[in-house]
């Protein structure tokens, strides 16, 4: 098996789903480890890419362990347990988990990001589209990379993206607004929005030979996604069941974010939707970002993301339908959706985001 076929081996793909799976989700996981890591063990070393990728197998290994016992743990109550079990793991792989992390700064291609909200007035201001403020918190939800009563800042690559998140709400009962980072702020994150087939196409593509043949970021990258995928995939779980408060797909993301906030200065994750199946040739318009608040007070907003987004006045589609383009021509709105399938642009939720696209931005 060669790095194409490993990626593009159905045991791989993303994100799991364990709908019509009768056992736990701790035997999820570990079935789905232990098939991952005999396709890891099948890749035959015939270059360079492939020599490091089984070269870093312990790696692998035991982020399979560490995470089964972080799971296990957490799941029986002992969440302090499992999250030292998870927190020694990534201590201790850092060198390949650094090809995970997005370059020194990534700011410049984020400034079309979306953040919705529900709410049928007319008017909201910034404010009301940042993080839920601290005097609301025990309305923060529990989310996949957020733990209940603690705000976290989440956006999405697109307006679509953000929509599905959030259930396919009605046009009119939403605002949207744009953000993008504040100038001169630099933004780092931990980037998990790859699906395990984009690696295999950047491969075969044969555009980056040159920087896979040898040490390079593109070669760290692909190691890395080859060797932690187990745990992208804890991180990547659609969830079995809206009902009660335990989402154990949620447990490892949570635990990630906590590591990230308390052992580095990376700013937050770059995950790709569980919501949408299909591929999209813009990746970035079906990502999902997660920025944890860095500091806390008694009331408004963390001053940290306040220092590095700016956003628009939030936009709601009654009042600004009359005057919006019959199709939107802004960035990653161009593709194809399947509600019924339909160009996004010309869509009224592609027409949204292109207004919100269009609104000027400023701090809160």
């Amino acid at each position: 098996m060669d790095l194409i076929d490993f990626f593009n081996s159905p045991e791989l793909e993303l994100p799991g789903s364990w709908d019509t799976y009768s056992g736990s989700f701790e035997q999820y996981i570990a079935e789905v480890f232990r098939k991952y890591q005999i396709n890891l063990n099948s890749i035959v070393a015939k270059d360079y890419l492939s020599r490091r990728v089984l070269q870093q197998a312990g790696v692998a290994n035991l982020l399979c362990s560490q995470l089964q016992f972080s799971i296990q743990h957490s799941l029986n109550g002992n969440v302090t347990q499992g999250y030292a079990a998870l927190s020694a793991a990534l201590n201790q792989i850092q060198t390949v988990l650094a090809g995970l992390y997005t370059v020194d700064d990534i700011s410049g291609a984020l400034d079309h990001l979306y953040r919705i909200r529900k709410d049928s007035r007319p008017i909201l201001s910034r404010g009301d589209l940042f993080h839920v403020p601290f005097q609301d918190r025990q309305k923060a939800a529990t989310c996949r990379y957020s733990i209940a009563q603690l705000p976290c800042l989440y956006l999405g690559g697109s307006a679509y993206v953000c929509w599905e998140e959030s259930g396919q709400p009605p046009l009119n009962s939403f605002h949207l607004s744009r953000f993008k980072p504040r100038a001169g702020k630099r933004i780092k994150v931990l980037d998990l929005g790859l699906r395990p087939a984009l690696l295999a196409a950047m491969i075969d593509s044969g555009r980056y030979k040159s920087q896979l043949s040898g040490s390079s970021r593109a070669s760290n990258l692909v190691v890395a996604h080859a060797v932690c995928w187990p745990l992208v995939a804890a991180c990547s779980v659609k969830v079995k069941s809206q009902n009660g408060s335990l989402r154990p797909e949620y447990l490892v993301p949570q635990m990630v974010l906590q590591w990230l906030t308390n052992n580095t200065n990376i700013d937050g994750v770059r995950y790709f939707t569980t919501k949408v199946s299909q591929y999209h040739p813009d990746p970035v318009s079906i990502s999902n970002y997660a920025f944890p608040v860095r500091t806390t007070k008694p009331t408004g907003y963390c001053d940290h993301l306040k220092a590095r987004f700016q956003l628009s006045q939030p936009v709601f589609w009654p009042t600004v339908s009359p005057t919006a383009p019959a199709i939107g021509n802004t960035p990653h709105t161009n593709f194809t959706i399947n509600i019924p399938a339909t160009q996004y642009n010309q869509t009224d939720l592609g027409r949204l985001q292109h207004c919100a696209a269009n609104m000027p931005c400023a701090p809160i």
